[in-house]
């Protein structure tokens, strides 16, 4: 496995684990193994204590443990990082070997810790399928900014927490981002936090008595920016102040977007960008609100050729709430107002 197209061969060959037990390959002896999970994962296995690797971020694509190896009666003590089991991810932890057998034929003693952070920049890209998007990020905070700000301004007890967090239906992706006792609101997130991109649909659908409110929030996410979208969690969790209510939260944030929100995730989330969050402008989207419409179209509807459309809505000429209109609104969702 002297080449990259070497570890890439060696990889095809490699069988699936039994359970737990794999076959695995030395790309360098002693320090470095490749092997298939399970489920057919590349992993590349650091060997090493945990104590060697101190101050690495460990999560659910770089992780520490003890793994039973078929060549040994012992487990083999290592850090392992894994990609997907797919074209792109089996070339990428080619990449990953290649990379960290060329770090020690250059220095054959190099401390873990070290030849971690020479791996860094490949390292990130194994990462990147195991977090949410960039996209997905900037969403999710902005639902969790309405959330802290619910929590913060609309309640006093843990009954009205507890309703405050139910209604956030944002991670069921079925309903809209809050929903409670004929009360909706979407929320939208962007850099200018006017100028939104909705679906046709999205600011129309409202049944018998609902009103509907859209929640703008001005977000800009930036490296230097000291909010991570870890720590705003942290600090929704402090705001519901009950264990059972974290737990809650938890398995909402663990089924949001495409690959869930997991605590185990938090420093991975600590390598990713920060963000500049300003506090959220409430408007209600009425019969008379100018936005696109069915009626917009001739003759009434959009031609049947056409499945779904989206657009850039700037909201700047739709007045915000009063401050009254929003302490009723967050009333409503945390059940004070029944």
């Amino acid at each position: 496995m002297d080449t990259l197209e070497g570890i890439v061969r060696e990889i095809a060959t490699l069988p699936v684990a039994e359970g737990e037990r794999r076959l695995a390959s030395a790309v360098w002896p002693d320090r470095l193994y490749l092997a298939l999970g399970p489920t057919g994962q590349p992993e590349l296995f650091f060997r090493g204590s945990r104590e060697s690797f101190e101050g690495v971020a460990f999560g659910r694509a770089l992780a520490w443990g003890d793994y039973e190896m078929a060549e040994s009666e012992a487990p083999l003590p290592a850090l392992v990082v894994r990609t997907a089991a797919t074209r792109n991810g089996r070339r990428l932890m080619a990449h990953i070997a290649y990379e960290a057998r060329r770090c020690l034929e250059e220095d054959p003693v190099i401390d873990n810790v070290e030849l971690i952070h020479r791996l860094r920049s490949f390292l990130l890209l194994a990462l990147q399928d195991q977090v949410l998007s960039a996209e997905e990020q900037v969403g999710l905070m902005g639902e969790l900014q309405l959330l802290h700000e619910i929590l913060e301004e609309g309640t006093t007890t843990t009954a009205e927490r507890a309703e405050g967090l139910s209604s956030w239906c944002g991670p069921e992706a079925t309903r809209r981002d809050y929903y409670k006792r004929a009360i909706a609101v979407e929320v939208k997130a962007s850099r200018s936090g006017e100028r939104h991109r909705v679906g046709l649909e999205q600011l129309l659908r409202r049944s018998g008595d609902e009103r509907l409110f859209l929640c703008s929030v001005r977000i800009r996410r930036d490296g230097s920016a000291p909010l991570r979208l870890a720590r705003k969690i942290e600090a929704i969790e402090q705001a519901l102040g009950d264990g059972e209510l974290v737990e809650i939260l938890r398995e909402k944030l663990g089924v949001y977007g495409s690959c869930g929100y997991r605590v185990d995730d938090r420093p991975l989330y600590e390598l990713e960008a920060g963000f500049f969050v300003e506090r959220t402008v409430m408007r209600e989207i009425g019969d008379s609100t100018p936005i696109l419409r069915p009626e917009s179209f001739r003759p009434g509807q959009p031609p049947a050729t056409v499945g779904e459309i989206s657009y850039l809505l700037d909201v700047r000429g739709v007045p915000a709430v009063t401050r009254d209109v929003r302490a009723w609104v967050f009333a409503r969702l945390v059940g004070r107002d029944r």
